[in-house]
Parts: structure tokens; sequence; C-alpha cells
């Protein structure tokens, strides 16, 4: 997702008539459920009203090695933990099955905390999501590409020494599958 449409969905969820979001800073791509996380960002704004202010939020996205945090900040002191645990409880109603706070942040692998700024002025709630560099991940494989053949056959897991017997009878009953002469099912040469 990319980091500016997500501030922008995410001001509108909070309040559609005014602008509380200023993306700053330079905008990235990032993985997540769009969905959950606006959720999420919605339902903490809305818990903490308390200690958040009223004027508006900064929305940053800091780049580390292999995730980027979403960053919201604000003029004024961090969020006391008492007060971010208590919200990890609390059930995302406008979510299908009602997950709580905690379950989203798991799906994530993630954890929000709050720090106050270098300046002494500003706070913010950080939350680190995985970062998108638009490849696969090496070691996943790649989709094979399917056809009459393949669509016929079962699949099964790559360490199995023999093909099963059902597999068997598939493979020699299929006019569609080219028998190598000399073959059997267990792969060995007659």
């Amino acid at each position: 997702m990319w980091s500016n449409d997500f501030w922008q969905a995410l001001d509108e969820r909070l309040d559609p008539e005014h602008r509380l979001i200023t993306p700053v800073g330079m905008p990235a791509w990032f993985k997540g459920d769009a969905p959950a996380l606006i959720a999420l960002f919605d339902s903490l704004v809305k818990h903490l009203n308390a200690h958040l202010p009223d004027s508006g939020f900064e929305g940053e996205i800091c780049l580390g090695n292999k995730r980027v945090y979403l960053d919201l900040i604000w003029r004024g002191k961090a969020i006391p933990e008492h007060e971010l645990a208590e919200w990890r409880q609390q059930p995302l109603t406008s979510l299908p099955l009602t997950p709580s706070v905690a379950d989203v942040m798991r799906q994530h692998a993630s954890d929000i905390w709050s720090l106050a700024d270098e300046d002494g002025i500003h706070s913010r709630l950080r939350l680190p999501c995985p970062r998108w560099n638009g490849s696969a991940p090496h070691g996943r494989p790649r989709r094979r590409a399917l056809n009459s053949m393949t669509l016929a056959l079962p699949t099964y897991p790559r360490r199995m020494k023999r093909w099963p017997a059902e597999r068997c009878a598939v493979w020699k009953s299929s006019p569609l599958i080219p028998k190598p002469p000399g073959l059997n099912c267990a792969g060995a040469i007659l």
C-alpha cells in the first residue's frame, strides 16, 4: 500500500469534513491489510482522544532495514504504556469477526508504542509493518503453469519417494498424459 493513500483513507475515516492528517516526509510502499490498519488507527485515535490534540496530526513513514514504521505525530506528550495496553484489548467492531486490536497486530507481526521526539515538543505513535520491495521474497516457490495434464493430477508433497496408488491410477488411466516407455508409477526404469 502507498503510504499517502493510507493516510488519506485514515483521514477520511476519522473526519470526512476536516483534514486531520498531513502526510510528511518521503512516501513509500508497505505491506499490510489496509482495512484492518485503518480500523486499528481509527480505534486508537478515538480511544486515546483525551491524550491526543484536536488540532491534527502528521503521518510519516520511516524506512528501516526490513520494516517501515508508520508514525502518527502530534504536538504534545507521549501516550503512557498502560493506556496502550488497555487499548490493545479493545474489539474492532467495524471489522468482520470483530478481532481485538491485539489480534490485528499479531496478524501484522507488529506492536505499537509511543515515544517523545528529540525536540521535546512532538510525540509519535509508531507501528512497524513489513517493507514492500516489489519482488517475491527469496525461497518462495514460483507458481507453476497449469495445463490440461497438470490439472488432472492431484498434488502431493515434494518429499514423497513414491507416488500414492491413486496418483498412479490417474496417471495410468489418463489418455492426456503421455507415458514414457519403460517407466512404472514409482519412477523406476523397467
